[in-house]
Formats: C-alpha cells, structure tokens, sequence
C-alpha cells in the first residue's frame, strides 16, 4: 500500500462554509510505520483547525502529491 485517504464524514459539511480557508500541514514530518502523515484541515470561526482529510504516504514524490490533491478535490 503507497498511501491511505481518510476523508472524514464532517468535511462535505465544512467545506460549503469554510471554503475559504484550506491547509495542508505536513510541517511537523509525522511518521508511522514509515508512513508521512499528511492533513488537509480548515478554520472554524473560533480559528480551531478542523480536518478534512488525513493522508498517510509511503513515498514523497511529485505524483504522489497530486494523488493527494486529486483525491481531496474529489
């Protein structure tokens, strides 16, 4: 397996109000079981992040990126 998408139930629901203030952090080089973990998140109007999607990559390269985003906008 090269990567996991978990895309949670809320996100549709954020999205349609929150659209304007999308993140993806993957600043903080999380790993588990060699896997990068990878967070698509929003703000909410208290300035809380919220996820909308977690990613949990196994190689860091050009195409797996796009996967990413293509799934996300999806």
């Amino acid at each position: 397996i090269s990567a996991i998408y978990i895309v949670w139930p809320w996100a549709d629901g954020y999205m349609a109000r929150l659209f304007h203030s999308i993140f993806c952090d993957a600043s903080f080089n999380i790993t588990c079981f060699y896997y990068k973990v990878v967070f698509i998140t929003t703000l909410d109007g208290n300035k809380q992040h919220r996820p909308l999607m977690t990613t949990f990559m196994l190689q860091q390269d050009a195409n797996q990126w796009a996967r990413v985003f293509n799934f996300f906008a999806e």
